[in-house]
């Protein structure tokens, strides 16, 4: 992640799973966001 690397802030990097699980889970929930989770399938994210 650019945050890590410019501001030196490596801790953000420790959210990103929490964050990909909430994404994927609001994804499911609302037809407009059902291409979003496909991708994530198709990526094998979370």
């Amino acid at each position: 992640a650019r945050i890590r690397y410019r501001d030196g802030k490596p801790q953000y990097l420790e959210d990103a799973p929490r964050f990909v699980n909430y994404v994927r889970s609001v994804a499911e929930r609302y037809d407009e966001l059902a291409p979003l989770a496909r991708l994530f399938d198709e990526l094998e994210i979370a």
